[in-house]
């Protein structure tokens, strides 16, 4: 009977000590939950407004182009393309049928699960990450990945680099997303 008490009151004490560091713990998590959150950054928004708008549409939000439009052999999924660069090759542009279908951001750290939401799409759980890129990618370029697909319609892929983000729609893409 002795052996029982003791084992009782051992476990008594060990519940007893557990939930007092479990307090300290929750009054914490309380503490940070009223800290006003920081606004998210809106400045990368724009980039889904020029998708699969016309070169001068894209220069009224990137500024003039680098060069003029050349046409390209290195148009990734599209058949045919017409590239340039803005702002010092900043923004490296792909066009198909006039419209812009591929977009490079360069010289940039979005390295994070936030990049979707700054490029102004819903925040969406990456289809994979690598230790150098986070990939959000639609059925049609979904590869070997077996994590959850993009469901915006149009939206074709969205690499997030440490130095680059690459964001591209379908050729047949209707204008809305």
């Amino acid at each position: 009977m002795n052996k029982a008490f003791y084992k009782l009151t051992l476990y008594g004490m060990t519940v007893l000590c557990l939930s007092c560091g479990q307090t300290q713990e929750k009054t914490s998590e309380t503490n940070l939950d009223t800290q006003p959150v920081a606004p998210a950054d809106t400045s990368g928004h724009f980039i889904r407004s020029i998708l699969n708008t016309s070169p001068k549409e894209v220069e009224k939000a990137l500024g003039k182009a680098d060069k003029p439009l050349m046409r390209s052999k290195d148009c990734d999924y599209l058949p045919t393309c017409m590239s340039t660069t803005y702002q010092n090759g900043k923004f490296e542009a792909l066009f198909y049928e006039n419209k812009l279908k591929w977009l490079e951001i360069n010289r940039t750290d979005l390295y994070n699960s936030n990049a979707i939401e700054w490029i102004g799409f819903p925040k969406a759980e990456p289809t994979f990450t690598s230790d150098r890129c986070i990939f959000w990618r639609s059925a049609e370029t979904r590869g070997t990945a077996t994590g959850p697909l993009l469901t915006i319609s149009g939206l074709r892929n969205i690499s997030a680099c440490s130095e680059w983000v690459i964001v591209s729609i379908n050729t047949h893409y209707n204008g809305k997303l």
